[in-house]
């Protein structure tokens, strides 16, 4: 040990200069990647600010200024451009601009990230086919949600709009056989209730609204 230590002194004192150049360049280096990760935070903290803004505008009923916010929120790097994406969606969902919102959300589930907001996105992208009047779409798609995310918080409201767009499709055993499931599976839940008062003869109403 005490060997190895001679000799790594020896070759600095040797090689002074490349040892100092190598110094250097490691503390450049640290000081590049300080400063990238300090913008990044900066950037970061920026965007979840502008999205703050992005809500309170839209909660003001302000969605044109809400939306413009929302722009530059979803090309910043880290979580708050997600959250921007799907909010962007909601927005446009309650303008009734619902292929806009599909596409919106579809983005979120393109990418698969963050995991968390996947099967939401999923959910939403089934409300606005089913509202837009694309119900083999919404089936379709509420089906593959159902099918990986059953247990989801959200999977009685996909259940309810897989049962109303498999009525209107002219499929009502399916759309019972659907209802059935939610009384099943989601015995707590408001959509329990639902589910058994559209069981009866009466056919099931129009779309609940977002």
């Amino acid at each position: 040990m005490a060997e190895a230590a001679t000799s790594a002194t020896a070759w600095v004192i040797a090689n002074r200069q490349l040892a100092l150049a190598v110094v250097g360049g490691t503390l450049a280096l640290l000081i590049v990647a300080g400063a990238a990760f300090a913008r990044i935070s900066v950037l970061r903290r920026e965007a979840w600010e502008k999205f703050a803004i992005a809500q309170s505008y839209a909660y003001q009923g302000q969605a044109q200024a809400a939306q413009e916010q929302l722009k530059a929120v979803i090309e910043s790097p880290g979580k708050a451009g997600d959250f921007a994406t799907l909010f962007t969606g909601d927005l446009q969902f309650k303008q009734g601009r619902y292929k806009e919102a599909v596409e919106t959300f579809q983005r979120i589930v393109d990418r698969q990230s963050p995991r968390s907001l996947v099967p939401i996105a999923m959910a939403d992208i089934g409300l606005a086919q089913e509202a837009g009047g694309d119900c083999k779409a919404a089936v379709e798609n509420n089906q593959r949600f159902v099918d990986s995310y059953q247990d989801h918080f959200l999977a009685p409201q996909v259940h309810a709009s897989l049962a109303r767009c498999l009525y209107l499709l002219g499929q009502p055993q399916q759309a019972k056989s659907t209802l059935d499931r939610i009384v099943l599976l989601y015995p707590d839940s408001y959509w329990t209730q639902w589910a058994k008062e559209r069981l009866s003869p009466t056919p099931p109403p129009a779309a609940a609204k977002k």
